[in-house]
């Protein structure tokens, strides 16, 4: 991943997180074993006793190696795979615009995400092959309507995820 280092403030703000979640992300290396610490410190703050979470919470810095095994006592149900990569698009592209959209390259991080997450349906409207891109131009136009996708996507996600509080 491009984009760097998602601080646990940021994925705990934008919506809760199961194990599955976390254990999806950590596979893929879109957070590492602190973040899942963190996050499951919060889980268990707001009333999660679960012995997993209660473990997780105890991890200490010595012990992160081990986060990856305890989490593969939270496993993934069929089916659920699909939606949290969704949501972790979501999240990692809100990121990215929140943090980076006035860079010059998050045009390029884009397109790299793209490829890392699998060409994912939902990122087409504003990927490396959006009609706005094919449209002869100005630079700064063509920018522009990318730009608007990707935001209107985040829009039309947020809106999912975000009130979806249990993936």
């Amino acid at each position: 991943m491009l984009v760097g280092p998602i601080s646990s403030s940021f994925i705990m703000d934008r919506a809760s997180w199961s194990l599955p979640a976390l254990r999806w992300a950590l596979d893929n290396g879109i957070i590492g074993a602190q973040i899942v610490v963190d996050v499951a410190r919060s889980i268990a703050q707001a009333g999660d006793d679960s012995s997993i979470v209660a473990r997780l919470a105890a991890v200490t810095h010595a012990e992160l190696p081990e986060v990856s095994e305890i989490l593969l006592e939270a496993p993934l149900q069929e089916g659920e795979a699909e939606l949290i990569r969704r949501k972790w698009v979501w999240l990692v592209l809100s990121w990215l615009y929140e943090y980076h959209r006035n860079d010059g390259d998050v045009l390029v991080q884009i397109d790299a995400l793209y490829a890392d997450f699998g060409y994912p349906q939902e990122m087409v409207a504003f990927g490396p092959y959006a009609p706005a891109y094919q449209v002869k131009g100005d630079p700064i136009q063509q920018r522009e309507a990318v730009m608007s996708e990707w935001l209107r996507y985040l829009t039309r996600a947020g809106e999912e995820f975000e009130q979806r509080r249990s993936s």
